[in-house]
């Protein structure tokens, strides 16, 4: 008698985990951007925290796609039948976009299906990388250094597009190319420390500070 009592119990606590189980859907229970600041020059990865009502929660595939200043990143997981739920936290590498305000859509998948289980959304922030290069007369110079009105410029490379930041990372000026003109007016500018970002054709930057009187 005592040991049917038992084995009914058991089966009830079954049951109840089963319905539990099933009543728990696939969700994203948040998402973490790594670096949390991240500039221009990091490499980005996003970490996902997912629940899964079933056991074996493997990612299959991931497929991350910008348009705009939008982010669209899905994950589909290969989800198993063994009845206990499954938490797992991913971590996907993604391109960097580069400056600007963006949005991250995440949505999952199970079992290579098309049916998104559930979504979530991060908005976040690149900064310009405003890290200072150790630059030689020979590649780039800005002079004279410190500067009244205009700021003239020497480089062995073929300039594409000027870029002058403050300290705070805010964008005071921009210039497509110096091809044609090594000499800007920065009269405008209020006195203080800035830095300037020259670009070759091929994306390559170098970063120098320099001080307005």
């Amino acid at each position: 008698m005592r040991n049917k009592q038992i084995t009914r119990f058991l089966m009830a606590g079954f049951l109840l985990l089963a319905n539990q189980v099933d009543a728990q859907l696939a969700a994203i229970d948040s998402l973490k951007l790594i670096p949390a600041n991240p500039t221009t020059n990091d490499a980005l990865k996003v970490v996902c925290y997912t629940t899964f009502p079933y056991g074996g929660c493997g990612i299959n595939s991931t497929h991350a796609e910008l348009q705009g200043n939008s982010i669209f990143l899905s994950i589909d997981y290969s989800m198993g039948m063994l009845t206990y739920i499954c938490h797992s936290v991913d971590t996907i590498p993604i391109d960097n976009p580069g400056a600007g305000t963006f949005q991250l859509t995440t949505t999952i998948t199970t079992n290579e299906q098309d049916v998104i289980e559930d979504s979530h959304f991060l908005t976040f922030q690149i900064d310009p990388y405003l890290g200072i290069n150790e630059l030689t007369p020979a590649n780039f110079q800005a002079y004279p250094n410190p500067f009244d009105n205009e700021l003239k410029f020497k480089t062995s490379f073929p300039v594409a597009k000027m870029e002058l930041y403050s300290m705070t990372g805010q964008q005071v000026y921009f210039k497509e190319t110096l091809v044609e003109s090594p000499l800007v007016d920065l009269s405008h500018l209020e006195k203080g420390v800035y830095l300037v970002t020259l670009t070759d054709p091929n994306g390559n930057s170098l970063t120098q500070r320099i001080i307005k009187h």
